[in-house]
């Protein structure tokens, strides 16, 4: 007579598939160059992104659309800087490259720090245009070094998460 348990209970794949990757996010966190700039990155972004328009509409008297438009240099400067960072890239170490970003990103964050209630159009827009260009500076390389930099034994935890990024960036809804 067959046991009522199963010895093997059924595990949920989603779980595994999560637990998995964490564990390879995790172990390429530790060997790549981006712990040295995660937390810059991740710190500086939203509290830009948030705080400037809501200074500009509350305390500046921007309308929403205005100060959408002093937002989009940041934009502009991410798109005219990634094509030069990629060709840069080919003549220095990714490393340098990722540290002119730190330290621009670094210069424009103080600048933006120090706006009052006299700053003018100029004062937000070369601040907003360096950011972007800073961006480009910092995600380039960490994109383009980040496989490169691993050992060939762990290849494939250091692309896993690259390509499951992709891949599901890729699935349109159904």
């Amino acid at each position: 007579m067959p046991s009522a348990v199963d010895p093997y209970p059924r595990v949920n794949p989603w779980i595994v598939a999560t637990a998995v990757m964490f564990a390879t996010f995790m172990e390429v966190l530790d060997t790549t160059v981006v712990n040295v700039s995660l937390p810059h990155i991740a710190g500086s972004l939203p509290p830009v992104s948030l705080l400037v328009p809501i200074f500009l509409q509350t305390l500046l008297g921007y309308p929403a659309l205005d100060a959408g438009g002093a937002m989009a240099p940041r934009g502009l400067g991410s798109f005219l800087m990634m094509p030069v960072v990629s060709t840069v890239l080919g003549r220095f170490d990714p490393r340098k490259v990722l540290a002119v970003g730190l330290v621009a990103a670094a210069w424009t964050l103080y600048e933006l720090s120090r706006l009052n209630l006299n700053a003018g159009y100029r004062d937000i827009f070369w601040p907003q245009f360096i950011l972007g260009a800073s961006l480009a500076m910092k995600f380039v390389p960490l994109t383009t070094a980040t496989p490169t930099c691993s050992a060939a034994s762990n290849c494939t935890l250091t692309c896993s998460p690259w390509t499951s990024t992709r891949t599901a960036r890729r699935r349109e809804p159904s």
